[in-house]
């Protein structure tokens, strides 16, 4: 039987929607390796939310600048680039912990785990459509520009 933990492993190995114990039994992971992807899961999950929660906070600035009668450009550049370079931060998380989770499977489990995620993977959507059933083309364009 699995507990959470395991559970919580396989959803960070084999991304969102994939059923935890089927990846734990196919990469057949041992309780060690389970325990030490939790502890940087966990690790790198806290950094994602401190990251996540200053990018909120400078959103929340920017457009209480952006609702000002004569907006200072100076002001919203310096948060536009601080919430890139927050996310470039986030990125960069994301990497470090796919690495040293890479780091605790054997080059067989790697492999299986490439080509799980790979097939997990959401097909493209049919003609042309984009996230969310948008369509794309001039017609999503026109449809924003009456914002």
């Amino acid at each position: 039987m699995f507990n959470i933990s395991t559970i919580l492993i396989a959803f960070v190995i084999g991304g969102r929607g994939l059923a935890a114990p089927p990846v734990i039994e196919e990469l057949g992971l041992s309780d060690a390796q389970v325990q030490k992807i939790q502890q940087i899961h966990t690790k790198y999950q806290e950094q994602r939310i401190d990251l996540r929660s200053q990018i909120a906070k400078k959103r929340l600035q920017l457009r209480t600048l952006w609702m000002d009668k004569n907006p200072d450009m100076n002001k919203i550049e310096k948060l536009v680039n601080e919430i890139g370079n927050l996310r470039t931060q986030l990125m960069l998380v994301g990497t470090r912990e796919r690495n040293e989770i890479r780091n605790v499977l054997t080059d067989e489990q790697f492999e299986k785990w490439q080509k799980i995620r790979w097939t997990m993977r959401r097909p493209p959507m049919p003609d042309g459509m984009r996230r969310y059933g948008a369509p794309s083309g001039d017609m999503h364009r026109r449809a924003h520009r009456r914002w």
